[in-house]
């Protein structure tokens, strides 16, 4: 064990209390760099691509066209950002495993049951 892991160890507790409290009175900082994180980690985009996507869709999901908080649509297969989507339209997309079959199946019952 190395004498970073043993004094970490020895210490666990108060590190942990000392990290508790500094993300508590950091809580802006901790949620944009959470936020960078995931961006990052789930999706392979910055922030910076996000505000892009964001502005070349005027702020509102791609489906809809409604202006609340947007999400990052992916194809689930290749990991490709396909855009930003309000929760509804993605939950929606994701209900039908992004099946197109479904989606035409859905739309030709909407329009037949009128």
């Amino acid at each position: 064990m190395t004498k970073n892991q043993e004094y970490y160890q020895k210490n666990k507790k108060k590190i942990l209390q000392r990290a508790a409290k500094w993300r508590k009175e950091n809580k802006e900082y901790t949620k944009q760099a959470r936020r960078k994180y995931i961006l990052k980690r789930l999706y392979d985009i910055s922030e910076e691509e996000y505000n892009s996507l964001a502005k070349k869709q005027d702020g509102k999901c791609a489906i809809c066209g409604n202006e609340e908080k947007l999400y990052v649509d992916h194809n689930h297969g290749t990991g490709k950002v396909r855009g930003l989507l309000c929760n509804t339209c993605n939950t929606a997309i994701g209900m039908v495993k992004e099946n197109t079959e479904t989606l035409l199946k859905a739309i030709t019952y909407l329009k037949a049951s009128g």
